[in-house]
């Protein structure tokens, strides 16, 4: 888990260590990178085995397993660059890398929403805007490549359950889409707000392909988001040799939930 922020005007990478279904029984660990300017740098990550008896808690179960000591071993990944950019002068909604716009769009940034429990869903646009500015043709995918983050009043982070999954799908040649010097491609999720038991409300935002989010306990109030566009990285046969490969954060937009 990694998250980029500012504390005491000073930029700021810090990372955790989340394990999906077992659990060190042990401090987590976490990690901050400090000062950050604009620019580029390398991560890679560095595997080192353990080489002392602990324990391990299986999340399902709740079983307690014991790992015994072994010979230390140690794995680094290869570096990857990471680059720090500032929005799009003018137009903070936007960011562009080597040529290409990104822009989260959220066209209706009010949203009503019935004060008492419903079953229905209320239709939200959340997506975002590609623009070639380049002078070579890309393509792009929308299949479990748009990835949202939701935040809230005085950057509370809402609860989320995450890694849903819509069925073993798999892409398309269809969800491919090119675009050429000079156009634009608008990609959006589908996502609606539902009404919780707790009269709150859960924000569910499909990934356009087997992932699946849902924001929960949200109350009226002002709202940031921001996607995620993630080129995949699973082999396809279709894969083409111009299809725009890398992973870009677009700025935070905002949105009101408020009551009708």
């Amino acid at each position: 888990m990694a998250k980029l922020f500012w504390h005491n005007n000073c930029l700021q990478l810090q990372t955790s260590l989340f394990y999906a279904t077992t659990t060190i029984i042990d401090p987590e660990k976490i990690y901050l990178f400090q000062p950050l300017r604009l620019g580029t740098y390398q991560l890679r990550f560095i595997y080192l085995s353990p080489g002392h008896n602990f324990l391990l808690q299986d999340s399902p179960t709740g079983e307690i397993i014991r790992v015994e000591e072994s010979e230390r071993s140690l794995f680094a990944s290869p570096a990857m660059n990471l680059r720090l950019i500032e929005p799009v002068p003018h137009h903070n909604n936007r960011v562009e890398v080597d040529g290409i716009c990104f822009e989260t769009l959220v066209p209706e940034q009010s949203l009503r929403v019935p004060l008492t429990a419903s079953s229905a869903k209320i239709s939200v646009q959340i997506g975002m805007k590609i623009t070639n500015n380049t002078s070579t043709p890309f393509r792009f995918i929308l299949f479990d490549t748009l990835i949202p983050q939701l935040i809230g009043e005085n950057g509370m982070i809402p609860r989320l359950d995450c890694g849903g999954s819509l069925g073993w799908v798999i892409p398309q040649e269809s969800d491919l889409q090119l675009v050429k010097p000079g156009e634009s491609i608008t990609l959006f999720l589908k996502a609606s707000l539902t009404r919780q038991a707790n009269n709150l409300l859960s924000l569910i935002v499909s990934g356009g392909g087997r992932s699946c989010w849902r924001f929960n306990d949200l109350a009226f109030g002002t709202y940031q988001i921001h996607l995620t566009y993630r080129s995949l990285t699973e082999k396809l046969e279709f894969l083409c040799e111009d299809l725009w490969m890398g992973m870009v954060n677009t700025p935070f937009v905002e949105f009101r939930l408020i009551p009708p």
